[in-house]
C-alpha cells in the first residue's frame, strides 16, 4: 500500500481457489500491492479520509485478481471481528463495515454531526458484494444465482 495500511481480515472462496484481503487505508493512500500488474495502470484512487481496501489472489499461486479501492469523502473502515469480510455461495466477495460519508446512499449535511452541538460524527454500515472475475461492486440483491 502507498500510505499507511492496516490488514483487517481474510477470507477464503467455498471451492478454495481464490483469497480476499481487506483493510483501511489512511488519509492520501493509495491500495497498490507493487505489482506489475500496477505498473500497467490499474491504480486505485484516494476517496479522501480513510478507505477500505479490498484484494483477491489464486492461492494456487498468489496471482492477483484484482485490487479496489472504495470509500466517500469522509471516513470509511472495514469491520472488526472476522475482518468484515467474507465469500458468498459463487465465490463473490462480501465486505461489510461503517461510514461517516456517503457509500450507498446520498446523506444530508445535517446527517454529519449529532450530540451537543454536532460534536459527533454519525456512521451508517454498509454491505457490499464484489465479483469474484472482475472486483466490479455488483448490487447484492441480484447475484444472478435462482433464488
Amino acid at each position: 500500500m502507498k500510505g499507511n495500511a492496516f490488514g483487517f481480515g481474510c477470507a477464503v472462496t467455498p471451492d478454495g481457489d481464490d483469497i480476499y484481503l481487506t483493510g483501511m487505508v489512511n488519509q492520501g493512500g493509495i491500495a497498490t500491492d507493487f505489482s506489475t500488474e500496477d505498473s500497467r495502470g490499474i491504480p486505485s484512487t484516494a476517496h479522501g479520509g480513510t478507505d477500505v481496501f479490498i484484494a483477491s489472489y489464486k492461492t494456487i499461486d498468489g496471482s492477483r485478481n484484482f485490487v479496489r479501492q472504495v470509500g466517500s469523502t469522509r471516513d470509511d473502515f472495514p469491520s472488526r471481528g472476522d475482518g468484515g469480510i467474507t465469500a458468498d455461495r459463487l465465490g463473490n466477495a462480501i465486505l461489510t463495515g461503517h461510514t461517516r460519508g456517503s457509500i450507498a446512499r446520498k446523506r444530508d449535511l445535517a446527517e454529519y454531526k449529532y450530540g451537543d452541538n454536532g460534536s459527533y460524527a454519525a456512521a451508517d454500515i454498509f454491505v457490499m458484494s464484489f465479483d469474484r472475475a472482475t472486483g466490479n461492486h455488483v448490487d447484492i440483491a441480484d447475484d444472478g444465482a435462482p433464488a
